[in-house]
């Protein structure tokens, strides 16, 4: 298990930008049995720790000369940079069951793209899963040479999870298949067609618009002015 320091934090609010600048991450350590505290975290011991483990994993946090186990919960970003902003450690409770999202990693390649050309679609890259701790899963490898058709479908029930593991995910949602590749020409080929079709319909609309309009004035009563014009001519 990886051990990791973290200290209490009294600065909040604007002022972590400034600790961030020094290389010190802020975090938050909650848990279900355990007021929430505002936490700091030396930057670079983190980031051998994240390496190592990822996230949905458990360490040994040292808090001020307490030691406790925690989980690495869930990690933020700089969306510009890709640099960690802001950690969530979660304190386990013995005994206690935690909720938390695994990664998938795809192993091989698949037979309908080495034979069919297609290509590989990956609709999920994690899926959620409950246990305890002892039992936590860091990854769940996915062999997708099953999929040999542009019809096959990895799914969720499909997968292989442990017996003390739960899966809170739908069962029926895709996790991977293989697409067929549709060429430059025919999307355009279609394209082409489409318009058509719909330029023809609003031709044929407006043709039968037109025919209406013209049966419709053949239609209209004499105004008045043309009675009496006509009776002078008598």
């Amino acid at each position: 298990m990886l051990n990791l320091k973290i200290q209490k934090r009294e600065t909040t609010g604007r002022k972590v930008k400034k600790m961030r600048q020094e290389d010190i991450l802020p975090g938050v350590l909650y848990g279900s049995d355990f007021k929430s505290k505002p936490v700091k975290v030396d930057y670079k011991e983190f980031d051998k720790a994240y390496q190592k483990g990822g996230e949905s994993t458990i360490l040994n946090l040292d808090l001020n000369g307490k030691s406790m186990k925690a989980l690495i919960y869930e990690v933020q970003y700089d969306v510009l940079t890709g640099d960690f902003q802001h950690v969530d450690f979660y304190k386990i409770k013995k005994g206690e069951k935690i909720q938390v999202d695994v990664d998938l990693k795809f192993i091989g390649t698949p037979p309908a793209v080495k034979k069919l050309g297609g290509s590989f679609i990956a609709n999920l890259d994690q899926i959620e899963i409950e246990c305890l701790p002892k039992d936590l899963i860091h990854e769940i490898e996915i062999d997708v040479s099953v999929l040999e058709t542009f019809d096959d479908v990895i799914r969720v029930k499909d997968l292989s999870i442990p017996e003390n593991v739960k899966v809170l995910s739908g069962q029926d949602e895709v996790v991977a298949k293989v697409a067929e590749v549709v060429e430059e020409e025919e999307v355009l080929e279609e394209v082409e067609e489409d318009v058509a079709d719909k330029v023809g319909v609003v031709g044929e609309e407006k043709g039968e618009e037109d025919e209406k309009e013209a049966s419709d004035k053949e239609k209209e009563p004499k105004k008045e002015g043309s009675k009496e014009k006509s009776k002078q001519e008598k």
